[in-house]
């Protein structure tokens, strides 16, 4: 299995970062690789949605489950056959000074030799581009940092 921690602070508060993860409907306007996200469920603060994501002409579609734990933890899980584990985990504090220390953690394996293979190969640099996606994105909605 490959897995990738980081955390770092983010010039952002923690409800307002915390709803930037959790708009995965979002994701495809600032996320490398996700073509479409949409929600088709909704319980509380359970969520499923289909997910798809790609890389040139290779597109693969997944299901995920989201539990929102408003406004310190997110975690999404998939289920789906092309992964045998499929795991981001996000956590929010905040800091003193009104910004927010954001600890993520991916943990994937595919089924697929040749996607494992692909995945562990860009993972990291991936998982890296992922949180600083997610940074950026609050700079463009709430502005850059005071």
């Amino acid at each position: 299995m490959s897995s990738h921690s980081e955390q770092r602070v983010v010039s952002c508060s923690q409800e307002r970062f915390f709803d930037i993860v959790a708009d995965v409907e979002s994701y495809p306007a600032f996320l490398p690789f996700w073509r479409n996200a949409k929600v088709y469920r909704r319980v509380g603060d359970v969520y499923y949605t289909r997910q798809e994501i790609g890389i040139g002409p290779v597109r693969e579609s997944f299901l995920s489950k989201t539990v929102l734990q408003p406004p310190t933890q997110i975690d999404i899980v998939s289920s789906e056959q092309m992964f045998q584990e499929f795991a981001i985990h996000w956590k929010f504090h905040p800091t003193p000074e009104g910004a927010c220390r954001v600890r993520f953690k991916l943990s994937i394996e595919a089924r697929s030799g040749l996607l494992r293979k692909l995945m562990n190969a860009m993972l990291t640099d991936t998982a890296r581009g992922m949180v600083a996606a997610f940074e950026r994105r609050a700079g463009a909605l709430y502005g850059p940092p005071r």
